[in-house]
């Protein structure tokens, strides 16, 4: 199957999906950065309210100098009216990594603008300044940085911190 990579901005959503930048070990979202997009099949939809909605699958990538999300498939979700970022579906073998070293997996993940939260679900990884945490629900602030891990019912967050040189 013939892969499409498109220039977000030739589409329309740039920076509607303009995913993220480090900032420290903080992901922020840069709307103006240059944004690639390459999946396996695109489709975009233009709603009835005037907001346009982007449905990619296969092997779906967004990246931007220094980091990266993939995912199996993706929808992104633009205002009607604007360029702007509503909200962003990844599903399927979700992945963030940055040149940080920080990343995150997971089964799922859903960017909400509004909320200015990524919330990354099912068998989530997370590693970031060399220690590893896993949890089933990762709920992340990109405008504060607060995070909140949590376990399914009978499961609990576990960690790992790495032992610290001596001085």
């Amino acid at each position: 199957m013939r892969r499409a990579l498109i220039g977000l901005a030739a589409l329309g959503f740039l920076p509607a999906a303009a995913f993220a930048q480090t900032e420290g070990t903080r992901v922020t979202f840069d709307p103006d950065a240059e944004t690639t997009f390459d999946a396996d099949r695109v489709e975009i939809v233009q709603g009835t309210g005037g907001g346009s909605q982007l449905n990619a699958d296969g092997n779906v990538l967004i990246s931007q100098p220094g980091v990266i999300l993939t995912s199996d498939s993706m929808m992104v979700f633009q205002a009607a009216g604007s360029d702007e970022l509503q909200r962003l579906v990844a599903t399927g073998r979700v992945r963030y990594a940055s040149v940080s070293g920080d990343a995150i997996a997971g089964d799922a993940a859903e960017y909400i603008a509004a909320e200015q939260t990524l919330t990354v679900s099912g068998n989530v990884v997370l590693l970031q300044d060399g220690q590893v945490a896993t949890g089933s629900r990762l709920i992340y602030n990109v405008e504060t940085g607060e995070m909140s891990l949590t376990a399914e019912p009978g499961s609990r967050v576990k960690g790992l911190l790495p032992q610290r040189a001596s001085r």
